[in-house]
């Protein structure tokens, strides 16, 4: 595994979760999550991979029920 590899595209996807949750736009953040767990099968896992999960959890409860629907389709996903 190329630790430095992972480094990067852990740190670039930690910035567009952050951007994506600063934008308080559920589909920002789903899709961010989504990007992640891609470049993340790509590359490995990092330890702090629940960081993601966390955020698209959160999503569960929104009061669209299209949101919800994306949300527990991606935190399912993330079943490591």
């Amino acid at each position: 595994m190329n630790y430095d590899a992972l480094n990067k595209v852990k740190r670039a996807q930690k910035a567009a979760l952050t951007r994506a949750q600063h934008s308080s736009d559920p589909t920002r953040i789903i899709m961010a999550v989504r990007a992640a767990r891609l470049a993340f099968e790509q590359h490995g896992f990092p330890d702090q991979w629940p960081t993601w999960k966390i955020a698209v959890d959160d999503l569960n409860w929104h009061n669209d029920p299209i949101i919800r629907t994306a949300a527990r389709t991606e935190s399912d996903a993330w079943n490591l």
